[in-house]
């Protein structure tokens, strides 16, 4: 990593906008603005952000939803 000039060194946490299977255009305008704003040296998109699921999981993903 490095530091800029003024020994700032900018991130951009995103995380949980909870938006299955497909992120709303609003959302993604909000996350290109904030980009545009804070203009971070690291993005970190954290959460339970997916689009679908991965088939190896969907026994856990049925239990937890009580099917």
């Amino acid at each position: 990593m490095k530091f800029r000039e003024d020994g700032t060194f900018h991130i951009l946490h995103i995380t949980d906008i909870q938006e299955i299977p497909e992120v709303a255009e609003d959302t993604l305008t909000l996350m290109r603005r904030a980009l545009d704003a804070a203009k971070p040296d690291l993005v970190v998109f954290t959460g339970d952000q997916i689009r679908g699921y991965d088939p190896a999981y969907i026994d856990t993903f049925l239990r937890r939803r009580g099917e």
